[in-house]
């Protein structure tokens, strides 16, 4: 075991118990792997519910029922648990309230009578979910870590390259290091626990620091909509628009020549290790010959290869586009990048 980062949502059951969370100084991990024949489902939970702690075979034995349900769930439940020594951190979103709470952890528990549940049971009745005792919510916030706080820490305080795990639809799992960026989790959310702030940005035309930078405020939206700013203001006879979302097909960006006729098209990844493109899944008669197919990455090893049609965009071309154009666009002013040529 080691001293890891992870996040929770300590939403289970689609119940927001954030609330309780902090008042119990716990992080719910939900999805508990009852006993075949359990039968204590509001008390004396610890008889009903296997331990994602418990050793190998009483764990197999459990878990490999053919009915057992959610098994995936409750395997992530017991990696981490396996994984996380005391002194990890957990950290839990809330975009709404501009926060993220993060505690450290103490020990992993089996709560067999939470203080906490009937209040649990109340929340849900509020919130017009499911209460039936049939469904075991008791055991939604019976097993989990005590933390010794839950910390408000503003949103803006973590950076980026974190960011990129907490908002996508996994309930929890490990926020790994990054030893070739330099980037460890456990250090950065360390020194905000402690008290520490962001130092205030100083200009900079430096490349290098120009990267840590983009890879410090810049989220996976805002690289898209930063590439679509950049290949305007490189492509000034085109009109480009940004398109990634929900029903976008993978096209994240489009660009459109003076007749209307879309000819430039754009995918934006975090990470790009040579997976399949939409490029290449389409039909080649969508692209016409002057058309111009592209991938903008932050971050792949100099061995990708990408076919000879598709341009791609790293992010050294990132940073030397944002240094060059500067003054045109507004991450660069937040970001204090100035164009000292």
């Amino acid at each position: 075991m080691a001293r890891i980062v992870f996040y929770v949502r300590n939403r289970p059951q689609s119940c927001d118990a954030m609330e309780i969370a902090k008042l119990a100084k716990m992080a719910f991990i939900g999805y508990p792997l009852w006993r075949e024949n359990a039968s204590n489902f509001e008390s004396d939970l610890a008889t009903s519910i296997i331990s994602p702690a418990t050793d190998e075979e009483n764990w197999t034995r459990e878990h490999s029922r053919p009915r057992t349900p959610h098994k995936t769930p409750k395997s992530t439940n017991r990696n981490l648990v396996r994984d996380a020594q005391r002194g990890s951190i957990v950290v839990c979103p809330r975009p709404a309230e501009g926060v993220v709470f993060v505690g450290r952890t103490l020990e992993f528990v089996v709560e067999s009578n939470p203080s906490w549940g009937t209040e649990y049971i109340k929340l849900r009745q509020r919130a017009g979910l499911d209460t039936d005792p049939e469904n075991r919510h008791w055991g939604d916030v019976a097993q989990g870590w005590r933390v010794d706080e839950w910390k408000p820490i503003p949103l803006v305080h973590i950076p980026a390259w974190m960011r990129y795990s907490l908002f996508g639809r996994g309930l929890r799992a490990r926020i790994r290091p990054w030893p070739s960026m330099g980037f460890e989790p456990w250090n950065t959310l360390d020194g905000l626990l402690r008290g520490q702030v962001p130092a205030q940005l100083e200009p900079t035309s430096d490349i290098a620091e120009i990267k840590r930078r983009i890879w410090t405020f810049i989220s996976p939206e805002s690289f898209e909509h930063l590439t679509v700013a950049i290949l305007q203001i490189q492509n000034p006879e085109m009109q480009w628009i940004q398109t990634g979302g929900s029903g976008d097909g993978g096209i994240d960006g489009l660009g459109f020549d003076v007749n209307g006729r879309a000819t430039g098209f754009l995918q934006c990844k975090a990470t790009y290790s040579g997976a399949k493109l939409v490029f290449d899944a389409q039909n080649e008669s969508s692209y016409g010959p002057d058309s111009r197919r592209i991938i903008a990455s932050l971050y792949s090893t100099s061995d990708i290869a990408v076919a000879d049609d598709v341009e791609h965009l790293t992010l050294d071309w990132v940073a030397r586009a944002m240094r060059e154009h500067a003054a045109s666009l507004p991450w660069a002013r937040t970001m204090r990048i100035v164009d000292l040529g």
